[in-house]
């Protein structure tokens, strides 16, 4: 648990691989929280907030949007942070495709 709270902040949204890092990161340390017995109703309400104050403001806001308000739990959270990563890294794979000239198509990056 101590893990969890003392990871550090992602200062920038742009950087996606240090994004996926401490998502991994995250669901690993709750998937051994689970293995002990361990579950979010035991620790989610504490926990969340100390882990999206690590997560930066604009993807904060995003997953926010997305979350309806009667399911705000970590798993949810945990969720919608994992689908707006994989946005994240898809619009750069096809950025980096595209300018490296493999694929002649305009990136189909999301947009909010």
């Amino acid at each position: 648990m101590d893990t969890l709270v003392n990871l550090p902040l992602v200062a920038s949204s742009k950087d996606s691989k240090l994004l996926r890092r401490r998502y991994d990161s995250r669901e690993a340390h709750i998937r051994a929280l689970e293995a002990l017995g361990r579950t979010s109703l035991h620790y989610g309400e504490l926990l969340l907030p100390l882990l999206l104050n690590k997560v930066p403001k604009n993807a904060r806001l995003i997953i926010s949007d997305k979350v309806p308000r009667d399911s705000w739990d970590l798993k949810s959270i945990l969720k919608e942070f994992k689908e707006e990563l994989k946005n994240r890294e898809r619009c750069e794979y096809t950025a980096a495709t595209v300018s490296s000239g493999r694929d002649e198509r305009k990136p189909e990056c999301p947009t909010k």
